[in-house]
């Protein structure tokens, strides 16, 4: 069997994206609060085009490739 798995998520705004970061959830948001605040407001600005400029609510996907095999 090979298939993908495909999760979207969407926020409400580039607030609701970012806020997770700056409360440490996950490994991103782990360097994000280990950052000086000048360096967290050069990440979050640099983020920002990088997910094309949001405004208003946006959908973010993700997609993994999947195998299962038997012996």
């Amino acid at each position: 069997m090979t298939g993908a798995l495909v999760v979207r998520r969407t926020y409400a705004d580039y607030e609701d994206f970012w806020e997770p970061f700056t409360a440490g959830v996950g490994p991103g948001g782990a360097y994000c609060v280990s950052l000086e605040p000048d360096q967290q407001q050069a990440v979050r600005e640099e983020c920002f085009p990088q997910l094309g400029s949001p405004v208003g609510a946006f959908q973010l996907t993700a997609q993994a490739w999947l195998v299962r095999g038997t012996v």
